[in-house]
Formats: C-alpha cells, sequence, structure tokens
C-alpha cells in the first residue's frame, strides 16, 4: 500500500491511497481538473478510483466531491454526521447511489483495503482520521487537522 499527497493546504486537501487492484482518494479539497492533473502526474486518472473517504466537511476537503462523483462516477465515503452538514454546502447534483454512509467509527472496506475510522479533534461534526490495512498486512494511519 502506497500513499501520494495530491494536495494540502488551507486551499485543498487530498492524497491518494493505493494498492495494486484499489485506488481512495482520501479527501478531494481541490477542483475535478486538479485531482486530473495530480493523479497524471503519478500515473494514475480519476476513472481509476474506488472511492473517496471524507474526514471532515470543511471546503477545503470537500470541494471536488460533486464534480468527482458526476463525471468518474465514484462513491464517496463518510459518516452520518459528516454527510448530513455535507448537505449544506452547494457541491451541485450528488448522486444518491455514490453516496456511502457509515455510522461513527465503523469499519468498512473498499476493494482490497480495510478502513478504520477513528475520531479526531476538530471544529466539524464529527471529524474522523483514518486507517487503512491492505491484504498485504501493510498498515497506513492518516489523521489529518489533528487540534489540541
Amino acid at each position: 500500500m502506497k500513499i501520494h499527497s495530491l494536495k494540502s493546504g488551507s486551499k485543498g486537501n487530498a492524497s491518494l491511497v493505493y494498492t495494486d487492484k484499489t485506488k481512495i482518494l482520501v479527501d478531494c479539497g481541490i477542483s475535478g481538473k486538479a485531482v486530473k492533473t495530480a493523479m497524471a502526474d503519478i500515473g494514475f486518472e480519476p476513472g481509476d478510483l474506488d472511492g473517496i473517504v471524507v474526514t471532515h466537511e470543511h471546503a477545503d476537503h470537500i470541494k471536488g466531491i460533486g464534480v468527482m462523483m458526476r463525471r468518474y462516477n465514484v462513491p464517496v465515503y463518510a459518516n452520518s454526521m459528516t454527510w448530513s452538514a455535507i448537505m449544506t454546502n452547494d457541491l451541485g447534483k450528488l448522486n444518491d447511489d455514490k453516496i456511502k454512509i457509515f455510522e461513527g467509527v465503523e469499519p468498512f472496506s473498499i476493494g482490497d483495503i480495510g478502513i478504520k475510522p477513528f475520531p479526531i479533534p476538530h471544529d466539524a461534526a464529527y471529524p474522523v482520521g483514518y486507517c487503512f490495512d491492505a491484504v498485504s498486512y501493510t498498515h497506513l494511519t492518516l489523521p489529518t487537522k489533528l487540534e489540541v
């Protein structure tokens, strides 16, 4: 399992976590065009994505999810409180069948990557970081926006 930060900062956040079989975007706070360019720089295309997992609802983490759902048919995963907060943003039409809701810190998987959300301190509805486990027994923990 590998990770590439596509963009990190107050103007947008997106990281690619991937194995040979599964590609997951952690947050999508950049435009669809920026995602396409950043992924091309490392040899991937947005159409390769198996899902987007959202850490929290701030614009610099979700700005591009509507475009990614519509243009590339990518499912987007977030906990129920985060989805409720996301729905107050203007992201355009979202594909209901691509909205994937999990409760709290309920583990789930996308392809061959197991995902375990965990709560993090931040000024959002229910912010989480993610711990990723691949079938290859690789383990990766990705907290974002930790505040004390």
